[in-house]
């Protein structure tokens, strides 16, 4: 039974890490190619008003530039839409309505995406620190044969979650 233990929780971490690595390499890309059609989205609906205007909705008072260069998209579209519906919205089919669109599309996908990269990242680094533990005491728990059976059992289980979240991600990432 120790030598299971032993085995098993040797093997989790390594496998988890290299599975996340690969993972969020990969997603790391996607974000970065995101973010920079997100920002040419944003520098194009700027423009449109200049980017020293006033904010309203945000305090302290900044500035749309202010919004696009911290990249917070969503408050900059929150800025927006007051302006578009004052001042009337961009003609459909031109370059800042399909920018506006583009932007507002893919905030939440973006979003999707980080919740999912964080609760693997977190979920990761607890079983890989559990799977240490287990690594310091799995003498004790081979002692009992049921102990280690459970013990084990546990193990596949949270193997099995992370790779869980692992697809979880991959869906975010991939199919948004």
């Amino acid at each position: 039974m120790e030598y299971a233990l032993l085995y098993t929780f040797s093997t989790i971490p390594q496998t988890l890490a290299a599975a996340l690595g690969v993972l969020a390499a990969f997603v790391l890309y996607r974000l970065q190619s995101d973010s920079s059609t997100q920002w040419q989205d944003a520098y194009t609906l700027v423009s449109q008003f200049g980017g020293d205007v006033p904010t309203q909705l945000i305090k302290p008072q900044t500035n749309l530039g202010t919004l696009l260069g911290t990249q917070r998209f969503e408050s900059l579209l929150r800025e927006l839409e007051p302006r578009y519906e004052k001042g009337g919205w961009p003609a459909t089919g031109s370059s800042q309505y399909l920018a506006y669109l583009r932007l507002k599309a893919s905030i939440a996908p973006r979003r999707k995406i980080l919740t999912a990269l964080k609760w693997a990242f977190w979920a990761t680094a607890a079983v890989i620190l559990l799977s240490v533990l287990v690594l310091c005491i799995a003498h004790t728990f081979s002692q009992c044969t049921w102990l280690g059976g459970v013990v084990l059992a546990i193990g596949v289980c949270s193997l099995a979650w992370c790779l869980w979240l692992y697809y979880g991600l991959i869906r975010a990432a991939l199919w948004n």
